[in-house]
């Protein structure tokens, strides 16, 4: 199986379907099997073999005004506005930096939101996703590589099946 193309149709229409083309707060990465990892899987009662494909979703600890402006004024929502009540609206949007916790659930909710989309795509693509459950990611920091300024968010694998979706 072609998984640099599902990946790639996942990705994009989380683009297109999250609200936003500007900077988001998190990214997602392909994983290589290892038998580290399915060891790791193996633990807490998964099997995953290497025709499996692991999904990282990472956030931005260094998310910073600059790109929640990007990815405001790159908004259909702030694109589809009046003129006269953009600024209006942007400063609002932007008053969740303003509050740590704020911006933290504002973060969650985008990863939410793409979370939400790869499920459907992958069950319009035949695509069997398993999500890690939030409790075990911890036990994955150590083996899933995060670039510098990410934090481990969420983790799935995914494995093309014959099942039509349901």
């Amino acid at each position: 199986m072609d998984y640099d193309i599902e990946v790639e149709r996942i990705v994009e229409k989380i683009r297109t379907l999250s609200g936003s083309y500007g900077t988001a707060p998190y990214t997602l990465s392909v994983i290589p099997f290892s038998p580290e990892i399915q060891q790791r899987f193996k633990k807490i009662g998964l099997e995953i073999s290497p025709d499996y494909l692991l999904i990282a979703i990472f956030i931005w600890t260094d998310y910073s005004l600059e790109d929640m402006k990007d990815f405001v004024y790159l908004s259909t929502e702030f694109i589809s506005l009046p003129e006269d009540e953009q600024q209006d609206y942007l400063k609002e949007r932007l008053s969740v930096f303003g509050n740590a916790a704020d911006k933290a659930r504002w973060i969650e909710k985008q990863v939410s939101i793409a979370i939400g989309i790869m499920n459907y795509v992958g069950l319009k693509n035949h695509l069997e996703i398993v999500h890690v459950p939030d409790f075990m990611i911890e036990d994955f920091v150590s083996i899933v590589p995060a670039g510098p300024n990410l934090k481990l968010y969420s983790l799935a694998f995914l494995k093309k099946t014959t099942e039509k979706p349901g």
